[in-house]
């Protein structure tokens, strides 16, 4: 692990730890969901945070896959309805299908 990556892991914990949220939703590559998957928070969740959610894509389609659950998300907060978008994903999500 680099020097930057370990200021940056620390980093993001000390921002949710201060930040302490009920939805805390990570969208992207394993590269960038690998900070939240490593902080105390997430390795502390049980099953009664379920507004905390990590989005894992994979390959080229990735950002395809992703912009669709972010446009469920964006819908979800608008209508001020959270609590259906926590229900129809689990707390990690990783796309399967690899181009």
């Amino acid at each position: 692990m680099t020097r930057t990556s370990i200021v940056t892991n620390d980093l993001a914990r000390a921002i949710i730890a201060i930040a302490n949220p009920e939805h805390l939703y990570t969208f992207g590559s394993q590269d960038y969901t690998n900070f939240a998957k490593r902080t105390h928070f997430w390795k502390s969740l049980g099953e009664e945070r379920i507004g905390i959610k990590i989005f894992e894509s994979t390959g080229s389609a990735g950002p395809y896959w992703i912009s669709k659950i972010i446009g469920e998300l964006s819908e979800c907060i608008e209508k001020n309805n959270l609590d259906l978008f926590d229900e129809k994903y689990p707390q990690y999500i990783k796309q399967m299908n690899k181009n």
